[in-house]
């Protein structure tokens, strides 16, 4: 589970500030930096501390459009991780779990969907 945070800065030299919380709710931080408009080397200078991070590099008034995602802490969430993958039985396979959108023929279906036969 991932939160998101995201925002469009002009480039300049003061910390970038996330939300308050983005330390107590998340760790393993990953970052995503694009100009806007034109090339610049753009880089993560300093990682998050105290909910806000630095960029460096790029042009002054450059826009820049940043995102950071964080794994989830809280008590819910490492108590229920989802699983990446996860192997169907044997005479599952071959058919969908959830498919009432993408089903036109229930018979390859693993769970019946009311109306559908």
């Amino acid at each position: 589970m991932l939160n998101l945070n995201a925002c469009n800065i002009s480039c300049r030299t003061e910390p970038v500030n996330t939300t308050s919380s983005i330390q107590a709710l998340n760790k393993d931080f990953r970052y995503q930096l694009t100009c806007l408009c034109e090339f610049a080397p753009v880089y993560v200078a300093q990682k998050i501390s105290s909910n806000t991070f630095e960029i460096a590099g790029g042009k002054p008034g450059q826009e820049i459009s940043w995102q950071v995602t964080g794994v989830r802490k809280d008590a819910f969430a490492e108590m229920n991780r989802v699983k990446v993958e996860v192997d169907k039985p044997e005479a599952e396979r071959g058919t969908y779990r959830e498919c009432a959108s993408l089903c036109r023929r229930p018979t390859v279906m693993v769970h019946s969907v009311p109306g559908t036969g």
